[in-house]
């Protein structure tokens, strides 16, 4: 016999087992609405405590099954939502990779708070004196459903800048980045739809959205899986947000793109929006080529993760040339340093890394960002690592690795492509 489960819905509309123990056990999983669901149960509670098996005495297997009964009938109660607990430890991101959708992702990952630390985050960011902004600011935290009319009627209030808690990064917030930081695409939605600015405070809402990763991805990947902060960053740039901006979240003049460094498919999102690959706030110099998302990455190609980016970056037609003409003066003598830095490499690891930095040089070559000088291609050619000695990490095609890729840290990859 096949005990049977009942299913009540999560916030997102979709269904969980209530009880984790039933969790890989051969159950009979059958969905029932909630009032339905404890009068079945009690229905049959009551049916095998009234049968007998002989005369008043109730058999050991029916008192089992009761107790079977008493536990589906504790997984069928209302249970709190899931929102104080960590979008890490919730069960959707316990199914295989490939069942989920980024909808219930979204919907799964939100941030929120309980009453008491809702009401005492909004106090402080917003200010003992400011109980409107209190308000709505407790209502984002608790995920309850946001007014688009009351939020427009907020009118310029909407983009106040305000302090976040000591030891908070950025320091300034706006409401629209308080939505992003609670990974809660629905308020951020709605914020945009009452007039909310995307780009205020320094596009603080687009810095926040780029550090936004699946919950299931393992963090010690070197790609993990940033696809959630594409849905952001897609809101962001519907109404209004630039992509070629240094604001650096109101803190300072880091460009967007430069932000990504850790999201690839965030970097490669902006990209394919209009993003510069070479802007920056500051003057063309020799000091300042690290300062734009490309010149960061050649500058140091030798890292396996740098390496990679620019092959997949340049693969898919994504990178172009500098205007500067001494940046194609940089670009040369800097990958014939990374090139003659390993030289005449010995040992698998050296020259699997020799492989990663040439596939790189080649890749920005095929891309027509450098110009090869006559030192560079001697290197290529004298020095060239066959691929069974090198490998990327990620899959072809791939912009984060699978949850379940076993390649961390600084474990190089071995995906030839």
């Amino acid at each position: 016999m096949k005990p049977i489960i009942c299913l009540k819905e999560n916030r997102d509309g979709s269904d969980r087992l209530n009880n984790s123990v039933w969790q890989g056990r051969d159950t009979a999983v059958i969905r029932i609405e909630h009032a339905s669901c404890v009068r079945l149960i009690a229905q049959i509670g009551g049916a095998l405590m009234n049968r007998t098996s002989t005369g008043s005495q109730r058999s050991p297997r029916r008192i089992w099954l009761f107790g079977i009964v008493l536990v589906a009938l504790a997984a069928c109660r209302p249970g709190d939502q899931e929102c104080t607990n960590t979008p890490q430890t919730r069960i959707y991101f316990d199914l295989p990779e490939d069942e989920q959708t980024m909808d219930k992702v979204l919907s799964n990952m939100v941030r929120c708070l309980d009453e008491t630390s809702a009401t005492g985050r909004a106090s402080a960011v917003a200010g003992d004196e400011d109980a409107q902004m209190q308000t709505v600011l407790k209502a984002l935290y608790t995920d309850a459903a946001p007014d688009v009319a009351a939020l427009r009627e907020m009118g310029e209030r909407l983009d106040q800048v305000m302090r976040t808690p000591q030891g908070v990064s950025p320091p300034v917030t706006t409401l629209l980045n308080e939505a992003v930081r609670q990974q809660n695409i629905r308020w951020t939605r709605a914020l945009l739809e009452a007039g909310a600015d995307p780009n205020a405070s320094g596009s603080v809402m687009a810095y926040s959205a780029v550090q936004i990763f699946h919950p299931g991805s393992p963090s010690l990947h070197i790609f993990n899986d940033g696809s959630p902060a594409t849905v952001f960053l897609r809101a962001y740039i519907d109404h209004g947000g630039l992509v070629n901006i240094a604001g650096g979240g109101g803190t300072g003049n880091l460009p967007l793109l430069s932000a990504t460094t850790s999201n690839l498919a965030a970097r490669v999102f902006l990209l394919k929006n209009g993003a510069d690959p070479w802007y920056t706030s500051h003057s063309p110099s020799r000091l300042r080529f690290p300062t734009s998302a490309l010149g960061a990455l050649i500058w140091g190609a030798r890292a396996p993760d740098y390496a990679e980016q620019i092959a997949i970056l340049a693969e898919m037609g994504l990178l172009r040339p500098p205007d500067q003409p001494l940046y194609h003066e940089i670009i040369q003598e800097t990958l014939r340093g990374h090139l003659e830095r390993y030289g005449e490499a010995s040992g698998a690891t050296e020259r699997h890394k020799l492989w990663q930095v040439q596939q790189a040089v080649r890749a920005l070559i095929d891309a027509d960002v450098v110009r090869p000088n006559p030192a560079i291609l001697d290197l290529l050619d004298r020095h060239a690592v066959p691929d069974p000695e090198g490998g990327w990490i990620l899959r072809e095609g791939a912009l984060w690795q699978r949850h379940d890729d076993p390649h961390v840290g600084s474990l190089l990859g071995t995906n030839i492509h």
